[in-house]
């Protein structure tokens, strides 16, 4: 009875590890009532246009605490993510990826910087 529940045991943990599959967010809404969008995943980089709350954005990609997304006619233009409440997530299944990135796509409201709105 031991090795049966050993057994079990050892393939649920051997499933957990062999799964690589995660979530990655790929739309989101604006909740602030205008966040600027930027070059480049910092305060430092241009402030290229701003956008309105519950505009859509396609999100392509994490930095950090940005997203990196597609609007309007811009791409590859990046946001501040504690100011995007996402919609809709892929799973993805790519041992290579930063998984560490997807962990943190939710940061906390303490840890938001007020410049980057």
């Amino acid at each position: 009875m031991n090795k049966r529940i050993l057994s079990a045991i050892l393939f649920f943990i051997l499933a957990a590890v062999a799964s690589s599959a995660y979530q990655m967010p790929s739309k989101g809404e604006v909740t602030a009532v205008a966040l600027n969008v930027r070059t480049g995943p910092s305060t430092s980089h241009t402030i290229l246009t701003s956008i309105e709350q519950g505009t859509i954005v396609q999100i392509t990609a994490i930095s950090g605490n940005w997203y990196k997304v597609n609007v309007g006619s811009h791409t590859g233009v990046y946001v501040h993510a504690a100011y995007i409440k996402v919609t809709e997530s892929v799973e993805i299944d790519d041992p290579k990826a930063d998984k560490e990135a997807t962990k943190r796509f939710l940061p906390t409201l303490q840890n938001v910087d007020p410049s980057t709105r």
